[in-house]
């Protein structure tokens, strides 16, 4: 199957943009501009374009330029298929997105259209920091393919009334009943993709990690809040009941997909005890292995988005990840210059950006 790719974007009043317009090839560029130059707002936008919302995790209104009610991104893909993609948001209207000329319901027709891997210096600072950071590597992964996010929907929709009517007093099982079941229900299939993802990405990630010149041992592991003994539905729910009088306490829901962890022992010791360099090649290690999942399970090469990728790698290691990167898709690389990149990458068109235009 062939790759899809973006060829054309245009962006108004989009975080620093005013008006730009930036025309692409299969390969990708090297987008290049100082620091607060609008690099990494334009790999944002074109999260917006495969996910309906920014690679960020910020609100949509956070996005719009300052002193604007709103933002369009519009983009013309080409490949196996040409279509067009827009993203428009107002603060009276809300978030609009047409396929070509049809008007989407939901952000879940948009998902898989058009598919990207992306790598940013926060993301390292997230997964050091916090369980919801990485959760969220799981997640915006998994929303990309086989329905996941309408799961997600609606577990967060019982977990919500659920943990509504645990704040109000102390409720009583019949009245918890209901939300039980939904939350049980949805939450054990979270669960469940989710193991199985971690365990198709153990040995991709040791792999790259080990090319990316990570002398160390990686161990990943998906660590539930509750201990599951076989099936995991069954086990969900034991759980659940057994926490009843722990949660009327603490007046919210303590076990389930929200508060479970992804598990990273690099060296045989926990990734938060880990230096930057090392959490770092973990990292992309993780991003270059969510590629090959993409791939695999839609049979294209998703847009590679990689925010200051090189930044920190010595030579030997930014040789290394170049030779992963170029020629395996489009590419979408941010430097402050040419002279930090390795020689493939000065391959890719270099655009050079102001935050405002493109000259």
């Amino acid at each position: 199957m062939e790759d899809v790719f973006l060829e054309v974007l245009e962006l108004v009043r989009f975080r620093s943009y005013s008006r730009a317009k930036f025309l692409f090839g299969p390969e990708g560029a090297m987008i290049v501009g100082r620091n607060g130059s609008g690099k990494s707002n334009l790999l944002e936008s074109i999260s917006f374009l495969a996910l309906g919302k920014s690679l960020r995790g910020v609100p949509d209104s956070d996005a719009a330029m300052d002193g604007e009610d709103g933002f369009g991104i519009y983009a013309k893909f080409g490949g196996e298929e040409e279509f067009r993609i827009s993203v428009v948001y107002n603060r009276g209207r809300g978030k609009r997105i047409h396929i070509d000329d049809r008007p989407l319901r939901r952000i879940s027709e948009l998902l898989g259209k058009f598919q990207v891997v992306s790598f940013s210096p926060e993301e390292v600072h997230l997964l050091l920091r916090s369980p919801a950071g990485r959760r969220r590597l799981l997640d915006m992964l998994l929303s990309q393919v086989g329905g996941y996010v309408w799961y997600w929907q609606r577990y967060r929709r019982a977990l919500l009334h659920r943990n509504r009517l645990l704040s109000e007093g102390k409720p009583s099982r019949r009245e918890l009943r209901p939300w039980d079941l939904q939350v049980v229900k949805f939450g054990s299939e979270i669960v469940r993709r989710r193991m199985e993802l971690v365990r198709w990405m153990e040995g991709k990630v040791k792999m790259f990690y080990e090319v990316l010149g990570g002398g160390e041992d990686v161990a990943v592991l998906y660590a539930p809040s509750f201990p599951v003994d076989g099936d995991i539905l069954e086990s969900f729910a034991e759980s659940l009941d057994e926490s009843t009088e722990q949660e009327r306490r603490l007046g919210c829901t303590v076990v389930g997909p929200h508060r479970d962890d992804l598990s990273v022992r690099i060296g045989g010791r926990d990734l938060r005890m880990a230096s930057q360099g090392q959490a770092k090649s973990f990292l992309l290690a993780w991003k270059l292995g969510e590629a090959l999942f993409l791939c695999e399970r839609s049979g294209r090469r998703p847009a590679l988005l990689m925010d200051e990728v090189f930044s920190d790698l010595d030579s030997e290691r930014s040789e290394a990840l170049a030779g992963l990167l170029v020629g395996k898709g489009q590419c979408f690389v941010t430097a402050i210059s040419e002279d930090e990149v390795p020689c493939p990458v000065r391959n890719l068109r270099v655009i050079r950006v102001d935050g405002r235009c493109v000259p």
